[in-house]
């Protein structure tokens, strides 16, 4: 396996893992913080949070990748 794939496949499962970890705790964790039940508004913008920081990431990401490791020719 090249090393560009497992570097690709390191960063999906780390990301797949962060997402299974937090997102099923993550309404019991914001009511205790919130002090309140109805935390569905902030669950939905940290959800929306982590999708927009994903689209801004991923291109500085892309860029920062070494020359060698892309498949332009």
């Amino acid at each position: 396996m090249s090393r560009p794939l497992v570097a690709i496949l390191a960063c999906a499962a780390l990301e797949a893992s962060g997402i299974a970890l937090i997102f099923p705790t993550l309404p019991n964790l914001l009511r205790v913080i919130a002090g309140t039940d109805n935390v569905s508004a902030l669950y939905g913008t940290l959800l929306a949070l982590h999708a927009l920081t994903q689209f801004v990431v991923t291109p500085v990401l892309v860029a920062s990748t070494p020359y060698e490791w892309t498949a332009i020719p």
